[in-house]
């Protein structure tokens, strides 16, 4: 997968889906996805929830030690969609906490 730059060079991405969409009911932790890029853009897509819901990427050197890979997205009341960048190591991972209510969510985007 890819894209041309506005300069003409093919940018080239991975896809990734950290989250499939779902209802969920109680925290939900992804696998870590290896990735060689250091860059990722994901977007959190909430198309239903009834309380509120916390997602945040992690990143690790080793997929066993995790930490914030920034700012996490903005805490969800209601069906929306945000887009944000992040710094990566090695893995990364998504984690969507249920502070109320189900949700149904997901989380995907690509490494660059």
């Amino acid at each position: 997968m890819g894209y041309q730059m506005g300069t003409g060079v093919f940018a080239d991405t991975d896809a990734v889906t950290l989250i499939a969409s779902a209802a969920y009911t109680v925290t939900t932790t992804g696998t870590g996805y290896e990735t060689d890029r250091g860059t990722c853009s994901l977007t959190l897509d909430v198309t239903a929830c009834t309380g509120t819901l916390d997602v945040t990427i992690e990143t690790s050197v080793d997929n066993a030690t995790w930490r914030s890979a920034g700012t996490a997205f903005t805490q969800a009341t209601g069906v929306t969609s945000a887009r944000r960048s992040f710094t990566c190591d090695r893995f990364v991972r998504a984690v969507g906490t249920i502070v109320t209510g189900p949700a149904t969510f997901s989380v995907s985007g690509e490494f660059r």
